[in-house]
């Protein structure tokens, strides 16, 4: 192969991973931080679109209150968001604009 045809290879393989590997490795461990960093107390939103609040955590398992007095238990992978405040959104917004104008 010459070596015009083998740096064309290598530019198309290091794009592919800038531009598909690495961005789904991200998700992927923006996802598992969520996961591992909930708390009793959280609202969060499940993979199959349900809101409640986390009541207990029981190791691999959340029991989440959907409704008053209502828990259901779902495997700690199924919590797809946690929900936020938005007034807290909005702070963090206005913290984030200050710090960058600094």
């Amino acid at each position: 192969m010459p070596a015009a045809q083998l740096v064309l290879l290598a530019v198309m393989i290091g794009v592919m991973y800038f531009v598909l590997i690495r961005p789904q490795q991200k998700r992927l461990k923006e996802q598992q931080d969520l996961i591992a960093g909930v708390q009793p107390g959280d609202d969060v939103i499940t993979s199959g679109g349900l809101h409640g609040t986390i009541t207990e955590i029981d190791g691999n398992s959340l029991y989440i209150e959907v409704a008053s007095g209502l828990e259901l238990k779902f495997a700690r992978d199924a919590i797809s968001s946690k929900m936020v405040d938005p007034a807290i959104e909005a702070a963090e917004a206005d913290l984030d604009a200050a710090d960058s104008a600094d």
